[in-house]
C-alpha cells in the first residue's frame, strides 16, 4: 500500500491549512496586515508627536498663563464684554500688579472692542463683531497688509474709518464682500449707554495681517485705539492678559495669579499645565483608539 507524507512542521502545517480553506486564511491575512500597518501608524504618530509643542497654540505660543473676563460673567453682563470692560476693567493699574510678580517676565495685553454693525446695503443688521485696536506703532507699520485702498493715518486717527480685515473670507461666508467707500454704522456701549457711529470702509488688509494677528484678531474689523478710547468713558479695552514666566518660577506666579484672579470673580484664569494634560489626555485615547482598532482587527 503507498502511504502518503504529509509535511507536519509548522510551515507545511500552514500550507495545508491555507490550501484548505483560501478565502478564510486571504481575510486572516489582511486583516493582520491591515492591523499591522494600523499600530505603525499608531507607533509613528506618538513617537513623532510633540505634546509639548502642540499646547503651544494660540494664546499659549509665548505664555504660561492666561487671563480673560469669565464666560458665565459676560454671559449676566447686559452690555458684554464692553460692560464688564467699563465696570471692571483689566486696566494699567491691574497690569502692574501681575508685572510686579517675582518670576513674571512679559505681560501682553490682548485688547478687542465689541461692536454689532448695520450694513442696510446688504440689509446686514445688528451683527455682533469686534474691532480690533491698534496701538500707535501697529498702526504705523499697518502699511505692509494694505490690499485695497489705504491706511492714511490722519483720517483713521479721525475715528471716522475703519479697515477691513480678511475680505475673502467676509466673501466666502457671506457672499459679499466689503468694498472702499462703503458706510457702516456701529452701536457700541460708552459706558453709559448704547451709542452708534457711522464709518467708511478705508482699506482692506492681506491674510497675512490675519496669521500675524490669529491670537487677538476675533471680527472683521480693525482701527486705532486711540480714536476708540475717545468715544468711551472708561479707559483699558484689555480684554484678555498673557503672562510668561520665569520657568523655575512658574509654580509660584500661579500660586500668586490665582489668589488675584479669586479676588474678581469675574475674571477666569488658565494655564498652559492645564492645557498640556488636556491635549496629552487627548493623544492617548487617539493612540489607544487606533490600537483597539488595530488588535481587532488581528484577531
Amino acid at each position: 500500500m503507498l502511504k502518503i507524507c504529509k509535511n507536519l512542521s509548522p510551515i507545511g502545517l500552514g500550507i495545508m491549512n491555507f490550501s484548505k480553506n483560501k478565502k478564510k486564511a486571504t481575510i486572516t491575512m489582511l486583516s493582520l496586515g491591515l492591523g499591522g500597518i494600523l499600530f505603525i501608524t499608531a507607533a509613528t504618530y506618538m513617537s513623532s508627536f510633540d505634546k509639548a509643542d502642540y499646547s503651544r497654540q494660540g494664546y499659549f505660543k509665548d505664555a504660561e498663563f492666561y487671563i480673560q473676563y469669565s464666560e458665565s460673567a459676560t454671559e449676566l453682563e447686559e452690555n458684554d464684554t464692553s460692560g464688564i470692560q467699563a465696570k471692571s476693567p483689566m486696566d494699567d493699574s491691574f497690569v502692574q500688579e501681575i508685572e510686579n510678580i517675582d518670576g513674571v517676565e512679559k505681560v501682553t495685553e490682548v485688547k478687542n472692542f465689541g461692536i454689532s454693525y448695520d450694513f442696510p446695503e446688504y440689509s446686514e443688521y445688528n451683527n455682533d463683531d469686534y474691532i480690533l485696536p491698534l496701538n500707535e506703532e501697529q498702526i504705523k507699520n499697518i502699511d505692509k497688509y494694505i490690499e485695497t485702498g489705504t491706511a492714511d493715518y490722519d483720517k483713521l486717527m479721525t475715528g471716522n474709518y475703519i479697515l477691513v480685515a480678511d475680505n475673502g473670507n467676509v466673501e466666502e461666508i457671506y457672499g459679499w464682500k466689503f468694498n472702499i467707500g462703503d458706510k457702516i454704522t456701529i452701536h457700541y456701549f460708552d459706558g453709559n449707554k448704547i451709542a452708534e457711529r457711522e464709518v467708511e470702509v478705508l482699506g482692506t488688509l492681506s491674510h497675512d495681517f490675519v496669521l500675524d494677528n490669529s491670537s487677538s484678531l476675533e471680527g472683521w474689523f480693525v482701527m486705532p485705539e486711540k480714536p476708540i478710547l475717545n468715544w468711551l468713558t472708561y479707559d483699558s479695552l484689555n480684554a484678555q492678559i498673557l503672562i510668561s514666566t520665569d520657568e523655575s518660577k512658574t509654580e509660584q506666579v500661579g500660586a500668586e495669579l490665582e489668589q488675584i484672579v479669586a479676588e474678581r470673580p469675574e475674571l477666569s484664569l488658565e494655564t498652559l499645565a492645564e492645557s498640556t494634560e488636556i491635549h496629552n489626555a487627548e493623544a492617548d485615547r487617539v493612540f489607544g483608539a487606533i490600537s483597539g482598532l488595530a488588535i481587532f482587527l488581528a484577531y
